[in-house]
């Protein structure tokens, strides 16, 4: 299970750190695609495959625009030697990721935020509106 908030920036390679905690249930290959609300989602290979199998298994006709989304800028990644994933030039404009990056574990996967983007998602939240809804769905 991922899990933490991590400050990071990302240099002028295109290379975000991702810290040690993380790394070690991440793999060796990994992928990274879009996710919501402007983030980026990192996937272990196993979760991205299951994930991508539900996906697929959807109707083509009523889903391609879900299909394109996930699939049209996935990316098969590894770590370099110093634990950097280097993100297309795509995804860092789709997250909106200029200089500092905050890496978020999210259960079974990490989201690579920008961090004023990631400062506004945080800001946002309200625990009584949070509380509500764990309570609507029976926790």
């Amino acid at each position: 299970m991922f899990v933490g908030e991590y400050k990071h920036t990302i240099d002028e390679k295109n290379r975000i750190f991702i810290p040690s905690r993380l790394r070690s249930e991440l793999g060796e290959r990994f992928m990274v695609t879009k996710g919501f609300d402007r983030c980026l989602f990192v996937f272990p290979m196993a979760k991205w495959e299951a994930f991508a199998a539900k996906i697929a298994a959807l109707p083509m006709v009523k889903n391609r625009r879900e299909r394109l989304y996930f699939f049209s800028n996935a990316a098969e990644c590894t770590l370099d030697s110093q634990g950097r994933v280097t993100v297309s030039p795509l995804l860092k404009e789709f997250a909106g990721i200029v200089k500092d990056v905050t890496v978020v574990g999210n259960d079974d996967r990490i989201e690579l935020w920008a961090g004023e983007i990631w400062n506004e998602e945080q800001d946002k939240l309200d625990p009584a509106s949070i509380a509500e809804s764990l309570i609507e769905a029976g926790l």
